[in-house]
């Protein structure tokens, strides 16, 4: 099976929990994807309870069988549509959870388990304003499910 991408590399952003900016940005699709050539290692449930960013750590066994080869996406998702927070102020509730500044209920605890693959600060972040955003959510993860017969790996349910 071929690589998965279903976005527009022309709209990757960089970002930066320092940047000044803090526009709202009304409705965003998020995606991750891996670096070229990654191979996946996993982060024990151990390991990943002492990084203080994984809440609900998974075997590695579970995370082995769940991920997806042969396709850079491994995690994708909205933002904004029950909140008018800032993007800036999305992104580093995002950051705090990468560096285990976690509660019970996140901040970002949606696909927490990618926190569980090492190297996971070398992984691209693209972020897609949109129209329609739980009509492209659910389109985007079905034609993915159609094609690799998985969800994105730190996806689990549409």
């Amino acid at each position: 099976m071929g690589t998965t991408k279903s976005y527009d590399p022309s709209l990757a952003v960089t970002f930066s929990a320092n940047n000044s900016q803090d526009e709202p940005l009304s409705v965003v699709i998020n995606i991750l994807t891996k670096p070229t050539n990654y191979e996946p290692e996993f982060i024990n449930p151990e390991e990943a309870t002492s990084n203080g960013n994984v809440i609900n750590p998974w075997e590695v066994e579970k995370l082995e069988k769940k991920w997806v080869e042969n396709v850079d996406v491994v995690y994708f998702w909205i933002a904004g549509i029950r909140s008018n927070r800032s993007l800036k102020r999305r992104l580093k509730d995002l950051l705090k959870h990468g560096n285990g500044q976690t509660t019970d209920r996140g901040p970002h605890k949606g696909g927490e388990i990618f926190w569980q693959l090492k190297g996971s600060q070398n992984f691209s972040l693209w972020i897609l304003p949109i129209k329609n955003p739980r009509n492209n959510e659910e389109s985007y993860l079905e034609n993915f499910y159609k094609q690799t017969g998985q969800l994105p790996f730190a996806n689990r349910q549409f």
